[in-house]
């Protein structure tokens, strides 16, 4: 009938392919590309720790939110988003405190948002949403399956089709977030979402004590925390404090135990080059 045929159509922002899998990977793909240009493109060195972090949480990953509403991140974009964010935040130091502590709250880390935890988190509560509506068809179709209701736990959900993998890992998230109280804000709910959903991460990965505290573990490191970023002080040198309690400051002992520098000794005076040196 000489109709037009096209295999992508793109809705607000969003490829649509013939297959959920497909379609995600496409629309995360552009996404992520786009990230990776706008971070090259606002990198600037004089930004301090806390200042880059902000603007990852305000403008750097805006878009991706926006996508995580409708597709879950394939696991090959969230390692380049994860690599993308690292660079953005440490480009330069030559040591660096790992994401996976820069996620944990101002406790040791910078309470850096978890890219795929609030990813799921945002299609977790945007799919909830679409369940209450009642008389849709999307309504209708999730019920089916059960999906209309917090699931059991531990999640059983093997009557969701194995090609909707969508619906499987909000079914197995929704098991462990209670739903939204009557009570309780919008803005509570979606935060009380993303730190379960974090949490479970951290088992899922088994992230590990930070460096610091298991060389120093009879030390008070919760005041340790408090102190750094409690103080009324700028944002910059709190900065500094973080590196130097974590011991990431780049002196020249440190250098010359990896062979980047050709003496541990002070430029200056010729002393040990070490932390407590440059603070006297």
């Amino acid at each position: 009938m000489n109709t037009p045929y096209h295999d992508t159509a793109t809705i607000l922002g969003c490829q649509i392919k013939n297959t959920v899998e497909e379609s995600a990977l496409a629309s995360w793909t552009k996404t992520t590309a786009k990230i990776r240009a706008q971070a090259q493109e606002a990198f600037c060195p004089m930004l301090t720790l806390d200042k880059r972090i902000q603007f990852v949480h305000e403008y750097l990953m805006v878009c991706a939110w926006c996508v995580s509403q409708i597709y879950p991140p394939p696991d090959v974009c969230v390692r380049q988003l994860n690599t993308t964010i690292s660079w953005f935040v440490w480009e330069g130091d030559i040591f660096r405190v790992p994401l996976s502590n820069l996620y944990r709250p101002k406790e040791g880390g910078w309470d850096l948002t978890n890219m795929p935890a609030k990813s799921h988190a945002l299609l977790l509560y945007r799919m909830r949403q679409q369940v209450m509506k009642q008389g849709t068809i999307t309504s209708a179709w999730m019920r089916t399956w059960g999906l209309n209701v917090k699931g059991v736990n531990p999640p059983f959900r093997d009557v969701i089709p194995e090609n909707f993998k969508y619906l499987r890992r909000f079914a197995m998230d929704s098991a462990y977030v209670d739903e939204q109280g009557p009570m309780e804000s919008k803005r509570a709910y979606k935060r009380r979402v993303y730190n379960t959903l974090y949490h479970i991460s951290r088992v899922e990965t088994r992230t590990q004590d930070m460096r610091i505290t298991n060389i120093w573990p009879n030390t008070d490191w919760n005041t340790v925390w408090k102190n750094i970023h409690c103080t009324p002080v700028p944002g910059g040198t709190k900065f500094v404090w973080y590196k130097v309690t974590p011991d990431i400051i780049p002196t020249n002992v440190r250098l010359h135990k990896i062979r980047i520098s050709p003496t541990d000794k002070c430029n200056n005076c010729g002393m040990h080059d070490m932390i407590q040196h440059r603070l006297i």
